[in-house]
């Protein structure tokens, strides 16, 4: 979930690095409306990252965040990995739903320590930078290719 309080600079830096790496395929799941999320990101120069398609947004007939993970979650291929990254609980309870991994990030009004109550896979404190995420999602990422 994008807010309007962000850093600004730290999301551009993160989804650049993100566009250049293979086999990243970058998807929004959110509980606003198509719109808003538009305006969000556009907000923070991130919408020409994100294809039409990999924005699953609430409407007027699903507007359950359940539903919308869902959504997201049956638009993988088979050889893909959903990782919802959330700040808040409803996001978190949203991707165990889906049997997705969450990456939680205290950067909204939950601290970490009552993110870390929902047991996400990762946390990132309110000042994580784009290599603590990465180094996250490298870590799952070798989970996964172990497991999977």
């Amino acid at each position: 979930m994008v807010r309007y309080n962000c850093n600004v600079q730290k999301y551009t830096d993160s989804k650049s690095i993100l566009s250049k790496l293979p086999n990243i395929e970058l998807a929004i799941g959110t509980g606003n409306f198509l719109q808003g999320a538009k305006i969000k990101l556009e907000y923070v120069r991130l919408l020409q990252y994100f294809d039409q398609d990999n924005l699953f947004c609430s409407t007027e007939n699903h507007w359950s965040r359940d539903l919308v993970i869902s959504n997201a979650k049956k638009s993988l291929r088979k050889d893909q990995i959903g990782i919802v990254i959330g700040d808040s609980a409803r996001d978190i309870l949203s991707a165990r739903n889906s049997d997705l991994i969450v990456i939680a990030v205290a950067t909204g009004s939950h601290s970490s320590s009552e993110l870390l109550e929902l047991s996400p896979d990762y946390i990132l404190e309110s000042n994580w930078n784009h290599h603590e995420l990465f180094n996250a999602i490298e870590n799952i990422l070798k989970i996964e290719s172990i497991n999977g």
